[in-house]
């Protein structure tokens, strides 16, 4: 995924509890649902 080393990276500068960090693990976790396809 081609955000996910900007998440890392928010992560060691801000930490994983910092408003952004949070938001970017968010986007991340709903374009992978959205990769996946519709729920079964």
């Amino acid at each position: 995924m081609i955000l996910a080393p900007l998440h890392d990276d928010l992560c060691l500068v801000y930490g994983p509890t910092d408003d952004l960090s949070e938001e970017v693990a968010e986007a991340l976790a709903l374009i992978e649902l959205d990769l996946d396809g519709p729920a079964a």
